[in-house]
């Protein structure tokens, strides 16, 4: 699985647009079943070793942490691996993935590392967005972390909260709030976002004015934003 196949457009890191790294802690930042709301902005494919120590954002050249040597990875035979015996897995360099997020300062980024399951997870998060038009950097994200299915390791799940910048139109407010109003009257007191999307499709028809699926879509998941329990 390449990172260009899942997340094609990687914000390359250089001297320009340099960050400081705040490194998010599962343990510590990250308790088990409380989601927390972020706005993701790009992801990377990265390689780590434990002993000896290093690592690579870019999964072209190593970083040796104790003795501060610049490897390439292609040369390395850790990338391949080492053999450690009879019946013993090789030692070689893990493949993961490392998140990235906004800070509430412009100069840092929130950084999440996760494993290939979990961001296996996180490109089909991503391909829902890109179906209706957007993106994880449009959208703010509710991120969880989850008891993993197996292994000691963290899982995450990604869930869409509201979009950055609708701006819907007057006639697309008009009709929310008709929404809203009915979705209020229902005993359950929330509908499905499909069903809303359905529903604003139709009123715009009834309307003689267009409507997409994509826009219907948008604008019924801005619902849930308002307090309004929309399922998806």
């Amino acid at each position: 699985m390449s990172n260009e196949e899942y997340f094609p457009d990687v914000e390359e890191t250089n001297a320009n647009n340099f960050k400081e790294n705040v490194y998010i802690k599962p343990k510590q930042d990250m308790k088990m079943y409380v989601g927390k709301n972020f706005q993701i902005t790009h992801a990377v494919e990265t390689r780590s070793l434990f002993e000896p120590g290093c690592s690579s954002w870019d999964r072209v050249k190593g970083y040796r942490r104790e003795t501060k040597e610049e490897v390439l990875c292609a040369e390395c035979p850790y990338a391949k691996g080492i053999p450690q015996g009879e019946g013993k897995l090789p030692l070689k360099c893990q493949l993961k993935y490392a998140i990235f997020m906004a800070h509430e300062s412009e100069d840092k980024q929130y950084v999440l590392s996760v494993s290939v399951p979990v961001y296996r997870d996180f490109a089909e998060y991503r391909k829902s967005l890109l179906k209706i038009g957007l993106d994880v950097n449009k959208v703010i994200t509710k991120i969880t972390r989850e008891e993993p299915l197996k292994g000691n390791g963290y899982a995450y799940a990604f869930e869409f909260v509201s979009e950055l910048d609708l701006n819907a139109t007057t006639d697309e407010e008009n009709t929310l709030l008709r929404i809203k109003k009915h979705i209020d009257t229902l005993p359950e007191k929330s509908m499905s976002v499909l069903d809303v999307a359905d529903i604003i499709v139709t009123f715009f028809e009834t309307e003689g004015k267009e409507m997409t699926e994509n826009r219907a879509r948008r604008l019924a998941n801005s619902i849930s934003a308002d307090g309004i329990s929309v399922k998806v």
